[in-house]
């Protein structure tokens, strides 16, 4: 059988995660917690994201450098801080 992993995104502070069935669930699967912001894929905003999830790559995601950007893009996408849970 193979396993299904998953990642489950929404802005941080988002009250989805605290939804009581979706939370039931991710307990339930075992799902990690991990926030990074939205400039570390090289959008133009510092949004801070929250991923939850059971994919074994997930704690790489809020290490993922910067795209190779040029410019502004680039600065704002390396002045964004990572945090972790």
């Amino acid at each position: 059988m193979n396993e299904v992993q998953i990642i489950i995104e929404n802005p941080c502070g988002s009250w989805i995660f605290k939804f009581p069935p979706l939370a039931r669930a991710l307990i339930d699967v075992g799902a990690k917690q991990v926030q990074t912001h939205l400039c570390r894929f090289g959008l133009d905003l510092q949004k801070a994201l929250t991923l939850s999830g059971t994919s074994s790559f997930l704690h790489m995601l809020a290490r993922l450098p910067p795209k190779q950007l040029h410019g502004q893009k680039r600065k704002l996408a390396e002045s964004c801080l990572v945090l972790h849970h």
